[in-house]
């Protein structure tokens, strides 16, 4: 910027100077305007096609609440969301070449029939209640494992790593779990 040049300051009408300031200082820190900096968090946070759909989603509202009594937990309020879930779905979108929510749909009903083995294998014996969208997660999961092993490992690798080798054999253990009522050739023993 020349020397003679004022810079533009942008405020956003309705938030506090305090939040309005904060967003300034990230902006700044990433390098980048405030405009910019919004844009690419609202893309972030709204572009997430599973967030989206499993926010709207009549049919994910209702197996939430089925996989909640079949389980004998209760619904939370809340969203199971964070930056971490936001890049698994990102993630998993590209895995499974989901790209638009009408797919999205597809899947969930199309695995609908395992979501209570799912449930069995992450949800048994929990005291407190599930997410909401947990649906989705569990339909997510069955289809993946009805992949590639190529596929599988890349989904191990990318959203599901651990470095606890109890973690990556209970993984597997699921995935063949599935397999099975799916009635496909398990991946433990492919090469």
């Amino acid at each position: 910027m020349a020397a003679h040049e004022t810079p533009v300051v942008w405020t956003i009408a309705g938030v506090t100077e305090h939040l309005d300031s904060t967003i300034s200082a990230l902006a700044d820190h990433k390098g980048i305007t405030k405009e910019l900096f919004l844009r690419q968090y609202l893309e972030k946070t709204f572009g997430d096609i599973i967030r989206n759909y499993s926010v709207d989603s009549r049919l994910v509202s209702a197996l939430d609440e089925e996989i909640c009594r079949y389980c004998g937990v209760g619904l939370l309020e809340g969203w199971h969301d964070n930056a971490q879930i936001a890049s698994w779905n990102r993630s998993q979108c590209r895995l499974l070449d989901i790209e638009h929510e009408e797919h999205l749909n597809e899947i969930v009903l199309n695995n609908t029939p395992f979501l209570h083995l799912r449930a069995r294998q992450i949800a048994a014996g929990r005291v407190a209640g599930l997410s909401r969208g947990i649906s989705v997660t569990f339909a997510l999961f069955t289809e993946l494992a009805g992949r590639s092993r190529e596929t599988i490992d890349k989904a191990w690798r990318e959203i599901y790593y651990s470095d606890s080798p109890e973690k990556r054999a209970r993984f597997y253990n699921h995935i063949d779990e599935i397999r099975h009522a799916r009635s496909l050739e398990p991946v433990t023993r492919q090469a």
